[in-house]
């Protein structure tokens, strides 16, 4: 359930798809839906407070002395509710991943599944 905003030009074709993959909702996606329009922007904004928070809490984490004398760079994101760091001397992300669940017990996505960038 939801809609869309779409150039007048796509119209037909689109209500061809969405007939066929969206119709009859049932009874407790259409509740679901009232409370998104009516709740939603109050979940949304809590929802991004308590993520812009958590954040937060792990970049003052991982800038402390102890992190940074580690080897441990962590930019602070400018929008994000998460944050890449990097840890001087790793250079394969997703090796390092592996070995920190098997060592640590800690699942993280390694940066080479956001490209080339992360």
């Amino acid at each position: 359930m939801g809609w869309m905003q779409v150039p007048t030009s796509l119209m037909a074709d689109l209500g061809k798809l969405i007939e066929y993959n969206t119709s009859c909702a049932p009874g407790f996606v259409q509740q679901a839906g009232i409370i998104a329009v009516e709740r939603g922007e109050y979940i949304v904004a809590h929802s991004i407070a308590r993520y812009t928070e958590a954040r937060n809490y792990l970049y003052e984490q991982l800038s402390r002395p102890v992190f940074r004398e580690a080897g441990i760079v962590a930019p602070h994101p400018a929008g994000a509710m998460y944050l890449f760091f990097r840890i001087e001397d790793e250079t394969d992300s997703l090796a390092l991943c592996k070995r920190l669940v098997n060592e640590a017990g800690l699942g993280l996505a390694p940066g080479s599944a956001f490209g080339p960038e992360g």
